[in-house]
């Protein structure tokens, strides 16, 4: 798994033989177990695993999460020593690593052909997965829920964009008296059309900024309480762009209805 050592040594043979009492802590547990001591003096102390006292020997750098699984949090003995921590003794793990990325397949098809000579069992008991066949099925699930919010996204837009243009009829109702003023004025039908437009397109921006200021705001905030939170810059400005698209789009219709209205029927409206 490409472990290091920041302080102290690795499992060695000899702790699996003799079954000792010694393990290797993850970064993150060292402010947990040892508050306010470097990582150097933590090596030689003792923790308490199931009533029993184990030794650290050594400290990993820190790593990450990978496949839902933190190293960082992690506490590693000897599989020997840990048989006799509870009642399962199975080990339900293997990983493997091969000195070149090419034999992968060639490594799997051979673990694959060994374990079915080996061992009495169907192999739907077990699975033989590399690295390459897990990011590939990551990436699948990450394809199908992009897609997912995806089209969750369009059809909030689709939503949001009829209550503008609903918002905006009203408006044209409301107003159809000063348009017809506009019209005897000498305003042309575009006139009419563009300023209805930017009403609309003024209205998504608004709505827009609000959305990207509540969703920074609550990223920040939840920041707080340990969740990750990074604010893209190409993102705020797709979703300006997406706010002014859909003001423009949803505005059109509005836009033209009060366009086309007559002046003469305009003015007469109470």
């Amino acid at each position: 798994m490409n472990l290091k050592i920041e302080a102290g040594r690795l499992l060695s043979n000899i702790d699996i033989e003799n079954m000792s009492k010694v393990c290797l802590i993850g970064n993150s547990l060292t402010d947990t177990l040892f508050e306010n001591t470097k990582i150097k003096d933590i090596v030689g102390q003792t923790i308490s695993i199931d009533g029993d006292r184990y030794t650290v020997i050594g400290v990993l750098t820190k790593t990450g999460s990978s496949m839902g699984n933190n190293v960082d949090n992690n506490i590693i003995i000897p599989f020997t020593t840990a048989k006799y921590l509870g009642s399962d003794t199975s080990i339900n793990n293997l990983y493997v690593k091969v000195q070149d990325e090419k034999l992968i397949d060639m490594t799997t098809k051979q673990i694959e052909n060994y374990l079915e000579r080996n061992l009495s069992i169907e192999s739907d008991y077990y699975s033989v997965t590399s690295q390459d066949s897990m990011l590939d099925t990551m990436s699948d699930i990450t394809s199908t829920l992009s897609l997912l919010l995806g089209g969750i996204a369009s059809i909030s837009l689709i939503v949001g964009g009829i209550g503008v243009m609903n918002v905006m009829l009203v408006s044209v109702t409301e107003r159809t008296k000063e348009i017809g003023i506009r019209k005897a004025l000498g305003a042309k039908r575009r006139d009419i059309l563009v300023q209805f437009l930017v009403e609309s397109l003024i209205l998504c921006i608004l709505g827009g900024t609000i959305g990207v200021l509540l969703g920074i705001g609550v990223g920040t905030i939840l920041q707080t309480f340990g969740f990750n939170f990074n604010s893209s810059s190409g993102i705020i400005i797709i979703s300006f762009i997406a706010s002014s698209l859909i003001g423009l789009i949803f505005g059109i219709f509005p836009a033209y209805k009060a366009a086309k209205l007559n002046p003469i029927d305009a003015l007469r409206t109470d």
